[in-house]
């Protein structure tokens, strides 16, 4: 497993008119592992995900990704290159499956045949029947749509995979599947991810390491076993007596 951070913040700040989310915050994240954020509403967790990849730029400090800074200009080249989704799927409504999930290699530009085979791929990965192809997003069960999301993500296949609450609308029965082809399909994409998440127990259940945020601040981080073992805050250990 690689040693070095996939993610580093540096004394990093953000606000909005005026409005401090968080100021000299500093954090090195690993790469290879699925990096689960939680906190309460407000705590800042979906602000630090979206300057990883540029929604939002950071007023103070820098954010480096793979070792070099957040670029200034050709955020779209970026962005591509870093998957993205998010709560209720983020789905086109006017397109496809088929669209939805190749749109991205369509504006790479890529070959028919190769959008078609890494299509079929992920579909596969995913468990979803090649005959939705043709089906839009409101055709879709909350569970089939949340799986569409995530091979859209996956389509370019990025180093890095960003979450924001993408399976808190699932109903708790289908949950726990669809954890299990994420947990599957991270693995054989080798990919880098960041979970943002409200629920401890999802957090714990896919993460193998945890960033606690509260109001802005970084509470503790570090392994999941190791949060769990040795709580360093009474914040932190409230949350694991109440939620774990």
């Amino acid at each position: 497993m690689n040693s070095d951070p996939v993610v580093s913040f540096k004394n990093v700040g953000k606000h909005f008119d005026g409005n401090w989310v968080f100021r000299g915050l500093s954090l090195d994240l690993p790469s290879s592992q699925v990096v689960a954020i939680v906190g309460e509403s407000g705590s800042g967790k979906t602000t630090l995900l979206q300057l990883i990849n540029g929604i939002l730029r950071a007023n103070e400090g820098s954010v480096e990704v793979m070792g070099d800074p957040v670029p200034e200009t050709g955020l779209e080249r970026f962005r591509r290159g870093i998957g993205y989704a998010v709560q209720g799927g983020g789905l086109f409504p006017h397109l496809t499956v088929y669209r939805n999930v190749t749109l991205l290699a369509q504006l790479e530009k890529w070959e028919q045949e190769k959008s078609q085979d890494r299509y079929s791929e992920l579909l596969e990965m995913v468990g979803l029947d090649p005959e939705l192809r043709g089906r839009y997003p409101y055709q879709l069960s909350g569970g089939q749509q949340h799986r569409v999301s995530l091979c859209r993500a996956l389509m370019l296949r990025p180093k890095i995979l960003l979450l924001d609450e993408p399976f808190s609308a699932i109903d708790p029965m289908s949950r726990g599947e669809i954890h299990r082809q994420f947990t599957e399909l991270r693995q054989q994409e080798k990919v880098s991810a960041f979970l943002v998440t409200h629920d401890l127990r999802e957090a714990v259940a896919l993460g193998q390491y945890l960033v606690v945020m509260a109001s802005g601040n970084v509470v503790q981080h570090g392994t999941t076993q190791n949060i769990i073992e040795n709580p360093e805050k009474d914040y932190v250990a409230r949350l694991l007596e109440t939620y774990l």
